[in-house]
């Protein structure tokens, strides 16, 4: 495989909602999505500011086909998931 065919790493600061600091981050794997299309997207899926208790799910469910990967870094705490497009649901 060509080097430029390999996985973007895009990073995305959050404003948390309990400090109003942008100390967390959403960081989004992807293979050759548009820029333009992963602004609509992240910009429908994720709130601003980003609350204690919002899930990835909704996001992944609505990943536009390239993106790998989703990782989400909150209070030192990181959680990696994937799109699951076999069925539709999201894998953990």
């Amino acid at each position: 495989m060509d080097e430029a065919d390999g996985p973007v790493a895009e990073r995305l600061p959050l404003r948390g909602a309990a400090d109003g600091e942008r100390a967390d981050e959403l960081w989004v794997i992807h293979r050759n999505v548009q820029p333009a299309v992963l602004r609509r997207w992240l910009a429908a899926h994720v709130p601003d500011p980003v609350g204690p208790t919002w899930d990835l799910g909704p996001l992944l469910a609505a990943a536009p086909v390239g993106v790998d990967e989703v990782r989400l870094r909150r209070d030192g705490t990181i959680v990696s998931r994937r799109p699951d497009r076999a069925t539709g649901s999201v894998g953990r």
